[in-house]
This record gives C-alpha cells, sequence and structure tokens, in this order.
C-alpha cells in the first residue's frame, strides 16, 4: 500500500521523536510549513531531496511509490546510463542521484562520469564530486565503491589535496598485507589458509594489471601491444581458453585490439578481431546471473569463481567455493550492458583511459556495419 507524503513525514518525524519545531529548524523551514505538510500540503519540489537525505530514505519513498518500483527503477539505472554518453549521461546521473540521494552505486557512477567526462573542470561539478566522494568515504563499507570514490578524486585532485586523498589508498591495493598474510601462513604450518590466500592475491593481481589504466594517447602501435598482452594475461583456462568469469573482460580487450590495429592500417586483422570480439561480447552476455563462474585453473586461483550481478546493476563479486566472499578485488570483469557495446562501436568520443576509437577508418565499410547491427540486434532483443 502505498503511503501519502503527509503521512511518511509524520512517520519519520516521529521515529526521530523531533518536535515540528526541531525539524524545521534542521530543514531551514517555519514550523507552520511541517505542519502544513502533515496535513496534506506539499513542499516546494527543490526541497524533497533534502528532506528524503534528512530521514535517510529516498525521494520515492517519501512520495510514497512502492518500494518494488523503486528497486525496479534503480536496476535500470545502469543499462540508462551505459545508453547514453556526455551530458546526457551527467543529466542521467544527477537526476537519479536526486531522486535516490543515499545510493551508493548511483553516486559511484555519477562520479565516474564526472570524473572521465571531464566535467570535474566546472567548480560545480568539481565540488559536487568532492561531496559525493567523501559521502562514500563516510557513510559507504563497500570497498570497491570506496576504492573507485578514492581514484577519482586522486585523479583531479592537486596538492595538499591530492596526498590527503592519496594516504586513503588501502594497504590492499598495493597487496602488501595480503602478501605478508599468506606468508605467515606458509612459515607457520598453515597450508589450507595459506592456499586460499595465494588464489586470492593471484586473482586480485591479474585483476589489477589488466583493469589498470593505460592511456593510448593516439599511439595504436603501443594500444595494440597493450590489449593483446592483457588478452594473453586472461587466456589462462586450459589450452590458451578464456574462463567464463574473464569473457567479459577479455572481450573487452579484443575490441580495443581490433580498433588499434585498425590504426596501424591492418584492417583485415582488425576485421577478423572485431567480429571475434562481438562474438565474445554476445557470448559473455548470455552468460547467467548469480552462478559461479570459473576463473581459470584452481591451483592458480584457489577455486575462486566470479558472479555476475548485472540485473541488480552491480559489479561482479568473486567467491571461494564454499561461498564465502573474496574480500578483494570488487568487480573487474567488464560485464557490460549491450548498450554500452554498440557505444563503443558508433561514438567516436567514448570515453576510457585504454580505448582510443580507430573505428573511423573502417565506419563506413560493410563488414563493420555488419557488427554493428549484429549488436543492435542483440540490444533490442535484449531490453525486452
Amino acid at each position: 500500500m502505498k503511503l501519502k507524503l503527509d503521512e511518511t513525514i509524520l512517520r519519520c518525524r516521529r521515529e526521530k521523536n523531533l518536535t515540528q519545531e526541531e525539524l524545521a529548524a534542521a530543514l531551514g523551514v517555519s514550523p507552520q510549513s511541517i505542519s502544513n505538510w502533515e496535513h496534506g500540503g506539499y513542499p516546494d519540489i527543490e526541497l524533497l531531496p533534502s528532506i528524503a537525505n534528512y530521514f535517510g530514505i529516498t525521494v520515492d519513498e517519501l512520495i510514497g511509490n512502492d518500494k518494488i518500483s523503486v528497486e525496479e527503477d534503480i536496476a535500470a539505472f545502469p543499462g540508462k546510463y551505459y545508453a547514453v554518453t556526455g551530458e546526457e549521461r551527467l543529466r542521467l546521473a544527477l537526476a537519479y542521484y536526486r531522486k535516490y540521494p543515499n545510493n551508493f552505486n548511483i553516486m559511484e557512477l555519477l562520479a565516474c562520469v564526472i570524473t572521465y567526462g571531464g566535467f570535474s573542470k566546472s567548480a560545480v561539478y568539481r565540488k559536487l564530486l568532492g561531496e559525493v566522494c567523501g559521502r562514500i568515504i563516510g557513510e559507504c563499507t563497500d570497498a570497491g565503491i570506496r576504492e573507485n570514490a578514492i581514484y577519482y578524486m586522486c585523479r583531479v585532485a592537486d596538492g595538499e589535496e591530492f596526498e590527503r586523498w592519496c594516504a586513503m589508498l588501502p594497504v590492499s591495493f598495493g597487496l602488501t598485507y595480503h602478501e605478508t598474510k599468506e606468508h605467515h601462513f606458509w612459515e607457520n604450518g598453515n597450508t589450507a589458509e595459506a592456499r586460499r590466500l595465494y588464489g586470492r592475491n593471484n586473482t586480485a593481481l591479474l585483476l589489477h594489471f589488466t583493469c589498470r589504466d593505460y592511456h593510448a594517447d593516439g599511439d595504436a602501435v603501443c594500444a595494440e601491444v597493450n590489449s593483446l598482452f592483457r588478452m594473453k594475461l586472461l587466456a589462462c583456462g586450459e589450452n590458451g581458453v578464456v574462463p567464463d568469469g574473464f569473457l567479459g573482460q577479455y572481450a573487452y580487450y579484443r575490441l580495443c585490439h581490433a580498433s588499434a590495429l585498425f590504426g596501424c592500417g591492418r584492417t583485415e586483422e582488425g576485421f577478423e578481431e572485431l567480429e571475434g570480439a562481438v562474438d565474445d561480447y554476445l557470448r559473455s552476455y548470455d552468460l547467467p546471473d548469480d552462478v559461479p563462474l570459473p576463473l581459470g585453473p584452481d591451483e592458480l586461483f584457489g577455486g575462486i569463481r566470479c558472479i555476475r550481478q548485472r540485473k541488480e546493476g552491480k559489479f561482479d563479486r568473486f567467491v571461494y567455493e564454499d561461498g564465502t566472499p573474496v574480500d578483494y578485488p570488487p568487480g573487474g570483469s567488464y560485464h557490460l550492458d549491450p548498450s554500452a557495446l554498440y557505444d563503443m562501436l558508433t561514438h567516436g568520443d567514448f570515453s576510457s583511459p585504454w580505448f582510443d576509437w580507430w573505428f573511423g577508418a573502417v565506419q563506413d565499410d560493410e563488414r563493420f556495419l555488419a557488427q554493428v547491427r549484429r549488436v543492435k540486434t542483440y540490444m533490442d532483443n535484449y531490453r525486452r
């Protein structure tokens, strides 16, 4: 049953044991306004995010939208986010942040577009980025989201602020703590825990290396070498097969490799790699959510599996064989919505540290257009 706004405000005020005067002072309005809202009146729409944030609820919950609708709307956000680019992506992220000011996944993607979209050059958005990342550090417990927030600020900050944010990078980012712990287990005869941590450290190292920034900066030869090397690292299954847990990430670098080959003038190789990249991407989209996917030999990765969470709009998570979560790494397998692949093929302004868009040389070629149509058809069916 949906609640009315007046009932929600009255209930939340009483739960906090506040008088109308105390709530009015906290929100910067008159006590008469609070009384009016609790008797059927409606605040100015600009006040809704502040009221919702004060009570620790979403705007939808404040005005009475049911929980299922809210969850469905939030789950749909990542797909909408990756389907657009530039200022349209920023506007969408801002709109969702205003609706759900306490959702950390939305905060993280808003911070991402401000950082990578170049919007931090604006004083307004630079301030907003600092506020969002500050809230994440102060309130969020998700290690992956926290590390991303720190990294975004390290990219845009200068001087003492840069040093302050860098100091927040956890020790586990360099794996010093966990590798020391692994050696401790070995030396003290705790073989089971040592092997478990060995697999975790190998997983983290591989993902750290394959996910760390490389800026091609217009150099197609360097981009070709780097993308191919990352592909080889991810093809760690038996006889060089790419494990399902790394397939999405492998497909991404294969697409980067195809683009770089076109940039090098190696057109025929580029088309062969492009077709393979699309094949791998579409196959990765057909892999199920919530099913543990292998990463490679258990002797290397300790039986750790990757679990996709696309339907929930979250990063992949990693678990041991017994189902317990791996504390690190956070998501990093590039299981993106098909609209993101379509975006990479059709938008020359696609923003990524690893990806330079050399498809312009072949974008009118029928072989390229055929791959775009494949992705578009899959994307349209995927949305239904």
